[in-house]
């Protein structure tokens, strides 16, 4: 249920619905709709541990990608996830500028093109890369 009070939009889930289908026979019809009973302090819960693991495993690979990258270099790679974000949700023309505004800054604040792409670490740019995608 979706109400709008003043300002604000409160969206009730009363229950969520699975779809099922057969695994073994991608091309069979929709087994039928479950409905999965949580209630808002389980689906809180969910949340609150989906959000700390995502923190978590974000610290975890920025950090150890610290140890094989300079800093400017690890937070460049980083910031292609939430830039990418912001590409692919902008709908105007003026979205896009921003965008590409915000990322020639951070290269060129980071000095990440002074550093040979030859001496950076594979496993330092994994992790800079995970830790953009987190």
């Amino acid at each position: 249920m979706v109400r709008k009070t003043g300002e604000q939009i409160l969206i009730e889930f009363e229950r969520v619905e699975v779809t099922c289908v057969d695994a073994d026979d991608p091309g069979a019809e929709n087994m039928g709709t479950r409905t999965l009973e949580c209630t808002r302090p389980q689906l809180a819960l969910i949340a609150y541990l989906g959000f700390g693991l995502a923190l978590g495993l974000m610290n975890f690979t920025f950090y150890g990608s610290l140890a094989h990258l300079p800093i400017g270099v690890a937070v460049t790679i980083e910031f292609i996830g939430p830039l990418a974000l912001a590409a692919a949700l902008s709908r105007r023309l003026l979205d896009g500028a921003a965008v590409l505004a915000a990322g020639a800054g951070v290269v060129l604040i980071s000095e990440a093109l002074t550093v040979p792409f030859r001496e950076l670490s594979w496993i330092g740019l994994l992790l800079a890369l995970t830790a953009g995608v987190c």
